[in-house]
């Protein structure tokens, strides 16, 4: 059986085996990858089992409820949706097995470097900052609604960490609350640090041999 995801507020498709960690199919065209380990338990309807294709956000609650951590990563500048698997991956084996793991991609080539100034001098907020906050919305509403202690460790890599700010920064007062309550945050040497009235708490990551976005890091 094949998973099937669709984010009510963008296309994005996630498509993964349900019989083994390391055997996803990576073939379709897809933003995004979800592991979890115990994905095959959750309550499929007999629909979704005859039909194969299940929509995973039916079943977004069951996910959260049943795991026992939260990590969400975004891929920085020029990577490509290998390099985000990869990094996925490497970052669930880091964590509890029993962790439910999100990776967003975002094509970001290097030729949108003018666009990622215009996010971070002007506060612009662009399709993917906007797709970015709705994707943290939803899942700090799921985890106050059905699990409001499971731990959630977001990354930001590169670009994504200026996103990362700009999302939380674009929400309304009270959803900012929802992220001030659930979100720890790491920055992997990311274009702008994560301001700790955001967040519940963060770190940033750089390094000296980094020419591009250490020079974020010395404003501050």
């Amino acid at each position: 059986m094949k998973i099937l995801l669709i984010f009510p507020f963008s296309l994005s498709l996630i498509f993964i085996k349900l019989n083994a960690m390391d055997n996803f199919d990576f073939s379709a065209q897809t933003d995004a990858v979800v592991i979890f380990e115990d994905i095959h338990l959750l309550d499929y309807t007999d629909y979704e089992k005859a039909n194969d294709r299940v929509n995973l956000f039916d079943h977004f609650d069951e996910l959260h409820r049943r795991a026992i951590a939260l990590h969400t990563f975004v891929n920085g500048m020029n990577n490509t949706f290998d390099d985000l698997c990869k990094a996925t991956r490497s970052l669930h084996k880091k964590g509890h097995k029993k962790a439910l793991t999100i990776g967003l991609h975002y094509r970001i080539p290097i030729r949108s470097l003018l666009r990622a100034r215009d996010e971070i001098k002007n506060g612009t907020e662009t399709l993917n900052a906007a797709i970015l906050r709705q994707f943290f919305e939803i899942t700090s509403y799921t985890l106050s609604a059905v699990k409001p202690n499971l731990p959630w460790v977001h990354l930001g890599h590169s670009k994504s960490g200026a996103l990362s700010v700009l999302a939380i920064q674009k929400m309304g007062k009270f959803d900012q609350k929802f992220i001030k309550y659930h979100m720890d945050y790491i920055g992997l040497a990311p274009e702008k640090p994560m301001p700790l009235n955001l967040v519940k708490s963060s770190i940033d990551y750089y390094s000296k041999k980094d020419r591009i976005t250490y020079e974020y890091a010395k404003r501050f």
